[in-house]
């Protein structure tokens, strides 16, 4: 997990570097509903995402009101509702934030 927290920040400082005034939002790992055993890695997964967000003034999406409704058949990606959901989160933050 320590290879996946300097990633991600490396990859925020980059972006500030070449584009400073540019918002940047971390989205939340969806929770499994196909296999939960994977549960517990994306909870430590979003805590750390949380975690850099709050330690590099980002904004941190928490996706946790997707539930199995949103999810295709296979209950792994989202499905066109499910898609149309985040995509009104995600605007809804950047207005707020931008």
């Amino acid at each position: 997990m320590a290879y996946i927290n300097q990633e991600i920040t490396s990859v925020i400082k980059e972006i500030k570097g070449e584009l400073p005034n540019c918002p940047t939002y971390l989205s939340s790992v969806i929770h499994q509903t196909k296999n939960k055993s994977l549960n517990a890695i994306i909870d430590e997964l979003n805590t750390i995402f949380n975690n850099i967000c709050e330690e590099t003034n980002k904004t941190f999406i928490d996706n946790d009101y997707i539930s199995e409704d949103f999810l295709n058949n296979n209950r792994l990606h989202l499905n066109k509702r499910g898609t149309a959901r985040i995509a009104c989160k995600f605007r809804d933050f950047i207005k707020r934030n931008y």
